[in-house]
């Protein structure tokens, strides 16, 4: 929960909500919604919509009453943070210059509902311009106090409901994507998770190569008591799992590559890695594996899953022929296996999965298996001892 949406009181959420709620019912239809995003220059889908009502309708009445608004904005919008108001900061500025002017305020309170005069909106722009330009510049705009609280809180509102929909879009696409790519999908992330089965209630676990979070979720339901950190250098991945994890302390997450990481020694009890190093080089790949030993606590678990290279060429190519049935079998085309095909050759270093047992032994590491094997994919469990 935001530490300045609990100072918020329900009266001022009360206020924000019956602004959306623009025939007085009570509670917020799928249009109403709709309207409000369009008004600040958003162009939401029907599938937009669907998404924003499956995370906030918990009683399916396909409207969204007050209740329900007040619980789910309460983790979402946080009105202290800076990043946060420059982004609802640039939904008002419609002409993208870099200030708010009188019209452009006058514009955004008719198309929020919100009913005040001319005079008002005077007194709004002169509360807030302190250099006296007759503009609202940024820092200006984070000082300001009274109705601007509320406008921000209420353009904050309207920019969760979007970014909630883009939310469910990227993971739409990102989970049809992946399916596709790795065919077992589902099986091998059950195998990373069953490897790690040591007597740990609230174990310290590593995720390198987070993704949209499916791997953590899922841990977090077999470890209720764990804390996860996620790294991964995509931005747009981490951003995801902040959307995700939002309400979550013990998810932690760092944008950052790999190679650059600085954990101290025997920090923790797991490290996993789910489909995620297979763009490093050899040289990277060993230098991490000597790290993840080294973050290990003794009798520590690394679950490594990735897609290897065969032994020798024909081995190799009878690999990519089983991959390429498999996905065809669960639905990929003609164009999505050319794309992955083509990014695998271009982006890929694979290496083979017994030299990477091979490496794990040299660098200390115990009890190595290979627990889990599908074409050209495969899952090592290894122990620190």
């Amino acid at each position: 929960m935001s530490k300045e949406t609990t100072q918020l009181s329900l009266d001022e959420l009360k206020q924000v909500f019956d602004s959306f709620d623009t025939d007085g019912n009570g509670s917020l239809s799928p249009e109403e919604v709709m309207n409000v995003l369009r008004y600040l220059g958003m162009n939401p889908s029907t599938e937009d919509i669907e998404s924003i009502f499956i995370s906030t309708d918990q009683d399916v009445s396909n409207t969204i009453e007050f209740d329900e608004f007040s619980q789910w904005i309460v983790d979402k919008v946080d009105i202290t943070s800076k990043n946060d108001l420059l982004e609802i900061f640039r939904l008002i500025d419609l002409n993208n210059n870099g200030t708010i002017s009188t019209g452009e305020l006058q514009e955004l309170l008719y198309g929020l509902n919100i009913n005040v005069s001319d005079r008002e909106i005077e007194r709004l722009m002169q509360q807030a311009d302190v250099n006296g330009n007759g503009l609202i510049e940024f820092d200006e705009f984070v000082k300001s106090g009274g109705l601007w609280t509320r406008i921000k809180l209420t353009v904050g509102v309207v920019r969760s409901f979007y970014i909630q929909a883009e939310f469910d879009s990227l993971a739409r696409q990102y989970n049809q994507l992946i399916r596709l790519w790795v065919p077992w999908y589902e099986e091998n992330l059950e195998v990373t998770l069953d490897n790690l089965q040591n007597e740990l209630d609230a174990p310290n676990i590593l995720e390198l190569g987070g993704g949209t979070g499916n791997l953590s979720a899922a841990v977090l339901e077999r470890y209720s008591q764990a804390d996860v950190h996620i790294v991964d250098s995509s931005s747009k991945m981490i951003d995801f799992c902040q959307q995700r994890f939002a309400s979550n302390e013990q998810i932690h997450l760092y944008e950052q590559d790999f190679m650059t990481l600085d954990f101290k020694e025997a920090t923790f009890d797991y490290v996993i890695s789910y489909i995620s190093l297979h763009y490093l080089n050899d040289a990277n790949k060993k230098q991490l594996f000597h790290n993840v030993h080294r973050w290990l606590k003794s009798d520590g678990l690394f679950s490594y899953s990735d897609i290897f290279r065969g032994i020798n060429s024909q081995i190799h190519e009878r690999y990519n022929e089983q991959w390429k049935r498999a996905a065809y079998e669960v639905g990929a085309t003609d164009e999505e296996w050319n794309h992955f095909w083509d990014h695998d050759r271009r982006y890929d270093q694979h290496i083979p999965i017994m030299t990477v047992v091979d490496w794990l032994r040299e660098i200390g590491f115990v009890d190595i298996d290979i627990t889990w094997r599908r074409s050209l994919w495969a899952n090592v469990i290894a122990r620190k001892a």
